[in-house]
């Protein structure tokens, strides 16, 4: 609708360019830039179409999922205008509003005056300076705040709006975290990229279920001592991109519930065996971008989810994974590290049922290496060097296999016992699959980028019985060089 607008006004300028009118009969043009720039728009969420024309009287609007779009406004009234209409035709839809951009230096009390929404965007970019009352009258469960320019955010005024739960903070210039900086009510707040380097005591809101804490490059250990001894409450942790880097079990004292930890890219080396001895709730660990050789320190948890993909890892203990055999070990993330085989101390994993191994330097893989882990749901080993697949796999469970981007020639019939449902091949050098190599209970299957050819049909290449067989499979994952293939099975 506002593209129809822009259009017409446009042939407005050209058309007053080439015709003569008095001066006494032009009223001033607005500038196509207002248009363009100085705007809203509606969209529905759900289905991703402007909403506009579906806001009218008497109108079922329980259903609409109401997002407002503003684009580099150098006033409210955009905004106030296309929202008091659409709050008039649907008084109880929940509103979310995105703000890409003001184009104001600073940003005057009451700018938002008479708005709730459920979400707020805001991008601040060009925002030097923000009134103390700039947020008076406004009100909003999550606030989304970012920017490209270090400046102080409005903490005073953002303390004052009600109903506020979750706070985000990115770009912004927090170098010391005050007491009393934020409402107690806060359960989310996040402060990434926002030069933290310490905080002060009873300084975060004890009633904090998740802290973002990720890119705030100066932080370590140092500044975050006695922080988190008062946040029981808490449950997920970030800190990733940070000089988290040397730390003991004293530095999580208080976390007695808290369920994920990122320490991602913080150049950790080595830690302690009992480094995270009192998290007795840790359930999901994500340790990587690191320089990790060994994790002996995973006895001392009871973690479900284990994320060390891009560490320095060429070999896994097989007495630690003795110990960990029965544990709730579920999901374990070995991506991008020294591999050149399957370790055999995975098999001690009997209650594993994901194994990513993508990214390694694995060039033979033989089932035996899985042999005793029988839940096994998902196994992805893309990006290795595989040549060669060999034995007989016993993984009743298994249902995903990833083995798109190695140097397979052929399956050898490795896979025929599986009961797999989705099988990624995409990126290898195979140029013949025989039916009978695939499991008959597959549904979905990737094989682009393989030389397959199947234009010729008078060498008696073309195997009509594999392409009626999985025609469906492949073209619901659009896979060239497939097409041709698939249009000749039908």
């Amino acid at each position: 609708m506002h593209c129809v607008f822009g259009l017409l006004q446009l042939f407005c300028v050209v058309g007053a360019l080439l015709v003569i009118v008095p001066v006494h009969q032009a009223a001033p043009l607005e500038p196509v830039t207002d248009v363009l720039d100085n705007h809203c728009e509606c969209h529905d969420r759900g289905k991703a179409i402007d909403c506009s024309d579906l806001i009218q009287d008497g109108a079922d609007t329980s259903y609409l999922r109401i997002q407002i779009v503003c684009h580099n406004l150098r006033s409210a009234e955009p905004l106030r205008a296309l929202y008091g209409r659409l709050r008039s035709a649907a008084p109880n839809s929940p509103i979310v509003v995105t703000i890409n951009g003001l184009a104001m230096k600073a940003l005057p009390a009451r700018f938002f005056d008479g708005i709730s929404t459920h979400i707020m965007h805001l991008n601040t970019s060009n925002v030097s300076e923000f009134d103390d009352d700039v947020f008076r009258g406004f009100e909003t469960k999550v606030l989304d705040m970012k920017t490209n320019t270090p400046v102080a955010p409005p903490l005073g005024a953002i303390k004052e709006i009600p109903k506020l739960g979750s706070l985000m903070l990115h770009g912004y210039k927090v170098a010391v975290v005050k007491k009393g900086s934020f409402s107690d009510d806060l359960t989310t707040l996040g402060l990434s990229s926002c030069g933290v380097h310490r905080f002060e005591e009873d300084a975060l809101p004890r009633g904090l279920v998740l802290l973002n804490l990720n890119s705030n490059h100066d932080l370590r250990p140092e500044g975050l001592q006695n922080v988190f001894r008062k946040l029981a409450k808490l449950r997920s942790l970030m800190l990733k991109e940070t000089a988290v880097t040397i730390f003991n079990k004293d530095l999580f004292m208080g976390l007695k519930n808290l369920i994920s930890l990122f320490l991602v890219d913080c150049n950790i080396k080595q830690l302690d065996d009992d480094v995270f001895s009192t998290l007795p709730k840790l359930d999901q660990l994500y340790l990587g971008k690191n320089a990790l050789k060994e994790f002996r320190f995973i006895l001392s948890t009871n973690v479900s989810n284990l994320n060390l993909d891009d560490n320095n890892l060429t070999a896994l203990d097989e007495e630690l994974f003795k110990e960990l055999a029965g544990r709730r070990l579920r999901s374990l993330n070995l991506n991008d590290n020294g591999f050149s085989d399957v370790p055999t101390a995975l098999q001690h994993l009997s209650q594993l049922g994901s194994l990513s191994l993508s990214g390694n330097h694995i060039s033979k893989l033989n089932w035996s290496a899985f042999d005793g882990m029988r839940k096994l749901r998902s196994l992805n080993l893309e990006h290795n060097e595989l040549i060669l697949i060999e034995g007989q796999p016993e993984l009743p469970e298994l249902w995903s296999l990833d083995l798109m981007g190695n140097l397979l020639e052929s399956l050898h019939g490795s896979l025929k016992s599986l009961h797999l449902g989705s099988l990624n091949l995409a990126a290898n050098r195979i140029e013949k699959l025989p039916l009978e190599e695939l499991p008959v209970t597959l549904r979905s299957i990737k094989l682009e980028g393989n030389p397959i050819h199947c234009d010729n049909h008078s060498d008696g290449d073309f195997d009509r019985e594999l392409f009626e067989k999985i025609a469906i499979l492949v073209k619901s994952n659009h896979g060239a060089p497939y097409r041709d293939c698939v249009r000749f099975a039908y």
